[in-house]
């Protein structure tokens, strides 16, 4: 919608004529809620960097987090924020900041306290600051979500609010806020925040990189409320993991001795026509063989998840009546972290 000048003036902006030169910094304030874990350091928060020009946070107390990077507080009511935006501690916070400062003739004007707003005035260079945020994002994200879960234990992080912003020369700020709300119920575990924060930093170069397009349906997966949608996400970065890392391979055909006992047996049943070759076609047998081959962290037992997920894909597929509650959309974010983190 484009406001009127009247509506503009009624919401209390001031016509400037000419337009003042306004000059900041924009920066990124990314709100993230990490569910699946509770750190019991209940007033400590860590801080350190994922990549250049890219701060983070962790802790439970969102504004000591923002005090600690930004130096103020996000909010002046940190639970009824909590409230209003469906969100739960602990938090990641990232801040990503332009390395130049913008400047743009600002024809609206209003002041709000101690920010100073414009309307409409820093369009192009926001969404720039959007593009860079969406490079490093998404597979930073995961890899932060990857190390921080393990076998039992599922975390995801979970988008919660961004704030663009820019500061000013004389330390004011200029505000450009979106608001969006997410919720999950992953069952949260204790790890203390220092561990985190160090599994955080080794996410950067321990992690291993699935691609942007396995990156952003996980990413999808991980952000959707609906089941079936974050179940049909989820299962289409897993086929497409396997299908890239098994391509990458050449391989024809399917040893047919050498195989270690558990997984023989199972790669037995993919091959029970005699008179077949041992063509690696199917998803079941792509992941088989990466599971002994390439994959050495994964166990017989991750291949069974895979088969159990796989199943439920198939009677979605064929149309066929499930209960979209009992999808097991966690189970393939699981498999999906393992892969990550081996």
């Amino acid at each position: 919608m484009v406001f009127t000048n009247h509506a503009k003036q009624l919401a209390g902006f001031t016509q400037h004529t000419p337009p003042q030169q306004i000059s900041c910094r924009l920066i990124a304030i990314k709100i993230y809620s990490i569910h699946g874990l509770a750190f019991p350091e209940a007033d400590e928060v860590r801080i350190g960097g994922l990549r250049p020009g890219v701060e983070y946070g962790i802790g439970n107390s969102l504004n000591k987090i923002c005090r600690e990077i930004i130096g103020e507080d996000i909010t002046a009511d940190e639970d009824n924020w909590l409230q209003e935006h469906s969100a739960r501690k602990p938090f990641l916070v990232t801040v990503t900041a332009e390395e130049n400062l913008a400047t743009k003739a600002c024809e609206w004007i209003r002041q709000e306290g101690d920010i100073l707003q414009t309307y409409d005035a820093f369009t192009s260079e926001k969404n720039e600051l959007d593009e860079l945020t969406s490079q490093w994002e998404v597979p930073a994200v995961l890899r932060v979500g990857a190390a921080l879960s393990t076998e039992d234990r599922l975390v995801k992080i979970v988008h919660v609010k961004t704030q663009k912003m820019g500061r000013l020369d004389d330390g004011r700020w200029l505000a450009d806020i979106h608001f969006s709300g997410h919720a999950s119920l992953t069952r949260n575990h204790g790890l203390p925040i220092d561990i985190a924060s160090q599994l955080i930093n080794d996410s950067a170069r321990d992690v291993a990189d699935v691609g942007e397009r396995v990156s952003r349906l996980m990413y999808a997966a991980i952000q959707e409320r609906d089941n079936m949608k974050a179940f049909l996400f989820s299962w289409m970065a897993l086929e497409v993991l396997v299908n890239k890392r098994f391509d990458a391979l050449s391989v024809k055909l399917f040893p047919d001795h050498g195989l270690p006992e558990e997984m023989g047996l199972r790669v037995a049943k993919l091959y029970q026509d005699k008179n077949r070759t041992r063509e690696v076609r199917t998803a079941s047998q792509k992941f088989a063989y990466l599971v002994i081959f390439q994959w050495r962290a994964l166990e017989p037992t991750d291949f069974d998840a895979f088969v159990s997920v796989k199943k439920y894909r198939d009677e979605f597929a064929h149309g066929n009546a499930i209960d979209h509650r009992t999808l097991p959309t966690e189970s393939i974010l699981m498999l999906l972290n393992k892969i990550l983190n081996q």
